[in-house]
C-alpha cells in the first residue's frame, strides 16, 4: 500500500474512532465491524473458468499457443491446430505448420482456459510462465493482456483516446496485437 492509501486509512480510522466516541457520549450502540482485512477468495478452478470468461472477450474461432525448443532455446506462439500431429492430415517433413493445406484452427473452449488456469500441459509442465492472452473489446479502443508469471497473473489495460486496434497480426512467427493509427 502507497503512503497516500495508508494516510487515507489512518485518517478514517481515526474518524471512525471518533464518531464511535460522539455515539457512545449520547448513549447510542454502535455496531462493531466484522474482520476489515481483505479476505482472498477461495475459488474452484470450474468458477476461476467461468469467471474469466466473464471479465475476457475475445475471438473464440482461434487461439494461441506458446511453444518451446529445448534444442534451439528459442519459443514463440502459434496459432492451435487441432489437426497437429494427426498422421492422416499433417506432415511435418513435408510442410511447415504456417504452409500446411490441412491447418484447422482449433477454436478456444472451455478446456483450453481449464488447462491454463491449472498451470499445467499433459505432461506436467507449467504451461503458464509467459503466456499472453489478448482481448480486444467489440469499438476497438480498449486492449487488455493477460501475461502469466512466475507468481501468477498480471493484467494490463490500454483504452486509446483516438484510433482503434487492429487484429492481431503475424509477427515473428507469432499473433500479436497491434494499433492502427500509429497509437500507443
Amino acid at each position: 500500500m502507497n503512503e497516500t492509501m495508508s494516510d487515507e486509512l489512518g485518517r478514517l480510522r481515526a474518524e471512525n474512532a471518533r464518531l464511535r466516541a460522539l455515539l457512545a457520549q449520547h448513549g447510542i450502540a454502535a455496531d462493531e465491524p466484522e474482520n476489515t482485512s481483505p479476505r482472498k477468495p477461495e475459488l474452484s478452478l470450474e468458477e476461476k473458468v467461468t469467471l474469466f470468461r466473464s471479465l475476457f472477450q475475445g475471438r473464440e474461432d482461434v487461439f494461441a499457443r506458446r511453444w518451446f525448443s529445448p534444442t534451439t532455446g528459442k519459443s514463440g506462439y502459434q496459432p492451435v491446430c487441432s489437426r497437429e500431429w494427426n498422421r492422416e492430415f499433417c506432415d511435418k517433413k513435408k510442410f511447415k505448420c504456417r504452409e500446411c493445406p490441412n491447418r484447422e484452427f482449433q477454436p478456444l473452449g472451455y478446456s483450453d482456459i481449464y488447462r491454463h488456469l491449472e498451470g499445467k500441459d499433459p505432461n506436467g509442465r507449467d504451461v503458464r510462465n509467459g503466456d499472453v492472452f489478448i482481448f480486444i473489446g467489440g469499438s476497438r479502443r480498449l486492449m487488455k493482456l493477460l501475461h502469466a508469471e512466475d507468481g501468477g497473473m498480471v493484467m494490463y489495460v490500454k483504452r486509446l483516446q483516438a484510433g482503434q486496434c487492429r487484429a492481431p497480426c503475424l509477427l515473428h512467427g507469432a499473433y500479436t496485437p497491434a494499433l492502427a493509427g500509429g497509437q500507443d
